[in-house]
């Protein structure tokens, strides 16, 4: 690509630099017809993403499209760092890549909702540590203080003596010993949009459901491993919509849990539960082979918590900049701050696991810069999402996708290498 706009000399150059004065800057191969193809284009949303849309489109234009391994029509990302004429205010970079459906035109904008998957947790890991510090709930209540009679949640082991009960820091940290789903959520290929109608009744029932006793459901003893669980975080959820705000129904209040407690004080209006039926603004989903269609997630009862969200890029770019302390006037800051912090078992060490959030330090194999990395993706039928928080160097990264796969976003897609090349060797200076 930076051979084809080579040959075409200074002119070229030129007439490119006064269209980004008028309109968003676009990088792409040119159509049939002599315009920019939307579908092969990554696209300039803020002033500061001018500066760094040759590495983004550098990377990600190879993805767009019929990828041999992954159909990919359209990305959104944003790179979020200091300003460099005020180090306490945040530069957002937003670029926009690809378009809103396989085979589509309309171009994806900041304005392009996707479905957030798992990415979803960190808000519930959000409100849970806001309820914390109101002193609402504490992190080592019990799941089962939080359940209605006569449902009773697993304790450790069968036939443990000294049985640990779970905790809702053990649900935050995937350290709860429960398995990734139980048995009685029937989402599958043929059946995607199976979480619409799992009910509060369904979760608590799934403690026996399939289960000879409540103790069966557990992998580990809560408290002594990591284990990803999204059962966790749906019994978190609703946990916690229960107690803040009862619905006295069979679908737990998680909107207003997240809306008043993280989206709302945040200013992130497009942050919602899934909208049935979808919007026009929302991308369409890449329903991979042997997934019924339509495939949009759906997620919006009992189970919501572990992944019910969507969202856009304008809203996911406020929020890793909260995340990284600019704009901490909110009174969430001090929640976020306490999802950062290490909680539980991780996957690399004993204490690399956040609420939600994953820590991987420096030196890991999955480490990405010379920082502690915190991160959560999340993955649905057909979008994935991924954000990237280095907060030592006050910059983070975030990215949706309507791809089918992850490998966008995996080690070997286009998120590594931009970090690699965008992502500061320098610590910041304290904006907090």
């Amino acid at each position: 690509m930076d051979g084809f706009h080579a040959r075409r000399g200074k002119r070229r150059q030129a007439l490119l630099l006064i269209a980004a004065l008028a309109v968003p800057t676009a990088i792409g191969y040119p159509s049939a017809y002599g315009q920019p193809n939307p579908a092969q284009q990554c696209r300039a949303a803020t002033p500061a993403a001018q500066a760094i849309l040759p590495v983004v489109q550098s990377n990600v234009q190879r993805f767009l499209g019929r990828h041999p391994r992954s159909i990919t029509p359209g990305v959104s990302l944003a790179v979020v760092s200091p300003s460099p004429n005020n180090p306490s205010a945040p530069s957002i970079a937003i670029i926009n890549c690809g378009v809103t459906a396989v085979d589509g035109t309309a171009a994806t904008t900041s304005d392009t909702v996707y479905e957030l998957g798992s990415e979803t947790k960190v808000f519930t890991a959000a409100a849970l540590a806001e309820l914390s510090l109101r002193g609402v709930v504490q992190l080592d209540d019990t799941l089962q203080s939080f359940l209605p009679q006569p449902y009773v949640a697993p304790k450790s082991s069968c036939g443990n003596a000294n049985a640990s009960p779970i905790t809702l820091r053990e649900l935050a940290t995937h350290n709860s010993g429960l398995q990734e789903n139980p048995k009685n959520l029937t989402w599958s290929q043929t059946n995607p949009q199976g979480h619409a109608n799992y009910s509060s009744t369904d979760l608590y029932q799934s403690f026996t459901a399939g289960w000879q006793q409540p103790c069966d459901a557990l992998r580990n003893t809560p408290g002594t491993a990591y284990l990803y669980s999204n059962w966790g975080f749906a019994l978190l959820g609703t946990s916690l919509a229960d107690r803040y705000a009862p619905s006295g129904t069979d679908v737990p209040n998680f909107a207003k849990l997240v809306g008043d407690l993280v989206t709302g004080p945040l200013g992130m209006p497009n942050t919602v539960l899934e909208p049935i039926p979808p919007t026009p603004a929302m991308a369409q989903p890449t329903c991979g082979a042997g997934v019924a269609t339509p495939c949009y997630w759906n997620n919006v009862n009992a189970y919501a918590g572990g992944g019910g969200l969507v969202s856009t890029i304008s809203d996911m770019a406020a929020f890793t900049a909260a995340n990284l302390g600019f704009n901490s006037a909110p009174a969430i800051w001090p929640a976020l701050q306490l999802t950062h912090n290490g909680q539980g078992i991780g996957p690399d060490c004993g204490t690399c696991q956040g609420l939600a959030w994953m820590i991987t330090p420096p030196g890991d194999p999955g480490s990405v810069s010379g920082f502690p990395m915190l991160s959560k993706d999340g993955g649905t039928w057909g979008m994935y999402s991924h954000t990237y928080l280095l907060p030592d160097a006050c910059w983070g990264i975030t990215f949706l996708s309507n791809s089918n796969r992850a490998f966008p976003v995996s080690t070997t897609g286009f998120a590594r290498p931009i970090i690699l090349a965008l992502a500061p060797k320098q610590p910041c200076a304290n904006h907090g």
